[in-house]
């Protein structure tokens, strides 16, 4: 990508990125990091996923033109009363019964698991105080 030609661009004609269109996204899920939210400090593993594929429910018409490979990221908490999302997240990653949580987290990580997720679009106010738009991750299924 030549950032010469994005710097070329005139102030105010700027055109805003398309917004992921909701419905069903198949993804690999490419690592995963452990980490702190920033106000309570509550523990977490973030998975990064990388977009491999969409299901029919998506007009293919609204998908940005460089969809495949789209990278999302979601949290799920460490703590007593979050842990079954993050179970059943990894049952639908493939992970087998009986191990444990630890060790499902590394088998997800390490490559080869698949998911597929409802993208949800979600309201934010801009700094500017503008309302927008966002994709993001929501419900998760087997991808098999």
């Amino acid at each position: 990508m030549d950032f010469n030609n994005l710097l070329d661009q005139k102030v105010g004609e700027v055109e805003a990125p398309k917004t992921f269109p909701q419905g069903t996204v198949t993804l690999e899920v490419k690592s995963r990091k452990f980490d702190k939210s920033k106000n309570k400090q509550t523990p977490y593993v973030e998975f990064e996923f990388e977009t491999v594929g969409v299901d029919d429910d998506i007009d293919q018409e609204q998908l940005p033109d460089n969809w495949q490979g789209k990278k999302w990221d979601d949290q799920f908490y460490l703590t007593p009363d979050a842990l079954k999302r993050l179970e059943e997240f990894l049952k639908m990653a493939g992970v087998e019964e009986g191990l444990s949580l630890r060790d499902g987290i590394e088998a997800v990580a390490s490559g080869g698991h698949f998911v597929k997720a409802q993208v949800v679009h979600e309201m934010f106010t801009r700094k500017s105080g503008e309302p927008g738009v966002k994709a993001k991750l929501g419900m998760y299924a087997s991808a098999s």
